[in-house]
């Protein structure tokens, strides 16, 4: 991919191997919205992939936070439980 160094950059052609080959393909669309969110993050570099091997292990750790509210007695006055049943045809 070429790109004129401009405001605003300029995309000049693009060239990749896939069938698209030098049109514009997935891959360089792709990139260009990678591009743009990295500029809008302010990253200056691209950010490293971490392998499973290098980050902090999660099977231990619950996957939501569970948030568990107690109602006073009082307040609860009927309590109604039904089962559905599918009815066969």
């Amino acid at each position: 991919m070429t790109l004129r160094d401009s405001q605003p950059v300029v995309f000049v052609k693009s060239y990749c191997s896939c069938v698209a080959g030098c049109g514009i393909c997935n891959h360089f669309v792709a990139l260009l919205y990678q591009t743009a969110h990295y500029s809008e993050c302010g990253m200056s570099v691209v950010p490293p992939v971490l392998s499973c091997t290098e980050t902090e292990q999660k099977w231990h750790k619950p996957r939501t936070m569970v948030c568990i509210i107690s109602i006073p007695d009082s307040c609860v006055t009927c309590i109604l439980a039904s089962l559905l049943i599918p009815s066969h045809k």
